[in-house]
C-alpha cells in the first residue's frame, strides 16, 4: 500500500541514511500499459502528501526532458523507425546512473551502504537491439549462478534508451533510479529511469532505461 512507503530525499549513506528530508507517500500511479520492464512503459509516479520537496543549495533536483513521441504503446524498434532523438539521448552522449544496487548479478554482492554513480555512453537503439552475449552470469534462483547466452533481439522498444561500457552499468537494486545527462545549462536532465537488462555489465550487452521524453506525454496527464 502507498501509505507504507516513504521517500527519502538527499540521502548518500545507505538507502535511508543521512537524508535531508523524509516524505510520506499518498499514491502510486503505474503506467496503464506496463506489464514487464522488458515490454516497455516501465514508469510509475509517486505522489507525496507534502506539497513539495525542500532542497538545500547542495541538492539539485533533475528536470524532465521535453516530450517526444507518444507513450500510448511500446513499438519495437526497427532500423527504419523514424523516432525523433532528443538532444540529450544522442548516441555517444555520456549519462550518469545512480543507485545503491549490487555490483554483480551473481553472486549477489548485496545493497551498497554508500550511493554509487557511474558514467556510461548512450548507444543507438539499433546497436542495443543487436546486442548479444554468450556468457551472461545470472542467478539460478536456488542460490547458485548460471552462465547463459542471451540477446536483446526484438526486445528494445522506442520508449527505451540503452547505455553501457565494459564493466560499467546499473545492476539489481538500482531499478527505478535516475539516469541523467548534464545539459548545456549545467542542469541535470532526467533522460531515463533504470529499467532492465540481462546480467550486470555483461560483455556485449547494455543497461536498458525507460526514456522519459517518450513517456512524458503520459506523465504530464498525471501531474497537470
Amino acid at each position: 500500500a502507498a501509505s507504507h512507503l516513504r521517500v527519502f530525499v538527499g540521502c548518500s549513506a545507505g538507502p535511508a541514511g543521512n537524508c535531508s528530508s523524509v516524505h510520506h507517500v499518498f499514491a502510486v500511479t503505474v503506467h496503464p500499459c506496463y506489464r514487464d520492464g522488458s515490454d516497455g512503459n516501465d514508469v510509475a509516479l509517486v505522489r507525496l502528501f507534502s506539497p513539495g520537496v525542500v532542497v538545500g543549495r547542495a541538492l539539485k533536483l533533475p528536470v524532465l526532458p521535453t516530450a517526444t513521441g507518444s507513450s500510448s504503446s511500446s513499438t519495437a524498434f526497427t532500423a527504419t523507425s523514424s523516432a525523433v532523438v532528443p538532444a540529450y539521448t544522442a548516441v555517444g552522449t555520456n549519462a550518469t546512473v545512480y543507485g545503491w544496487g549490487t555490483t554483480a548479478s551473481c553472486p549477489n554482492s548485496g545493497i551498497e551502504l554508500i550511493m554509487r554513480e557511474v558514467e556510461v555512453p548512450i548507444v543507438s537503439d539499433t546497436t542495443c537491439a543487436a546486442a548479444s552475449s554468450g556468457a551472461v552470469t545470472m542467478s539460478d534462483f536456488s542460490g547458485g549462478c548460471v552462465s547463459l547466452a542471451l540477446n536483446y533481439n526484438g526486445k528494445i522498444s522506442e520508449d527505451m534508451v540503452c547505455a553501457g561500457a565494459p564493466g560499467k552499468e546499473s545492476c539489481q537494486g538500482d531499478s527505478g533510479g535516475p539516469f541523467t545527462v548534464k545539459s548545456d545549462a549545467n542542469q541535470h536532465e532526467l533522460v531515463g529511469v533504470v529499467s532492465w537488462g540481462y546480467g550486470c555489465a555483461a560483455d556485449g550487452l547494455y543497461g536498458v532505461y525507460s526514456e522519459v521524453a517518450k513517456l512524458r506525454e503520459w506523465i504530464d496527464t498525471k501531474i497537470a
